[in-house]
């Protein structure tokens, strides 16, 4: 075993390089919302949602060549992968993993939505979500589902008995 100090390397810069650009747009985000509020923030979350469960349909149909336009060479070659004799559903992400995660937080959050207010605007993009997450047959996405439903669980039972107006 060769110890060796540790140097500035591309690697390790580049990844405190994106861990502030995602503190950065993690400020800028919080700034926005409190501008502009809480219902356009959701309504920016739903459209969000809604393209992902639309680019994991064209990726399902295999419709790639309408695909090129949001993927690179490295989304391409995650594109191939399988699952059982199954395509592995990528939409608009780099792999499968990665799609079946960002599904299943939709999933998460539009259902614990539809929970406190029964709408229809929020049901369909929690079931679309879910089924994409279920596509990825990506197991941080089954993970990530896994947890949504047993938290969501866990209020369900009073929630559905007497809907609640969010605040």
């Amino acid at each position: 075993t060769l110890i060796a100090p540790l140097w500035p390397g591309s690697s390790n810069i580049s990844q405190a390089f994106y861990i502030v650009l995602g503190f950065l747009f993690f400020l800028t985000l919080a700034g926005w919302i409190r501008r502009h509020g809480s219902v356009t923030a959701e309504n920016a979350l739903r459209v969000a949602a809604i393209i992902n469960a639309v680019l994991g349909l064209l990726d399902f149909l295999a419709l790639d060549p309408l695909l090129e336009w949001v993927r690179t060479a490295n989304y391409s070659l995650a594109n191939a992968q399988g699952m059982l004799s199954f395509a592995r559903v990528i939409g608009g992400m780099p792999e499968p993993s990665a799609f079946g995660t960002a599904s299943a937080a939709f999933f998460a959050y539009f259902s614990a939505a539809w929970l406190y207010d029964r709408r229809r605007a929020n049901a369909l993009p929690a079931l679309a979500n879910a089924v994409c997450c279920l596509l990825a047959f990506a197991a941080t996405g089954y993970f990530a589902a896994a947890a949504a439903v047993f938290v969501l669980s866990l209020r369900a039972r009073n929630l559905l008995v007497v809907p609640q107006e969010r605040q």
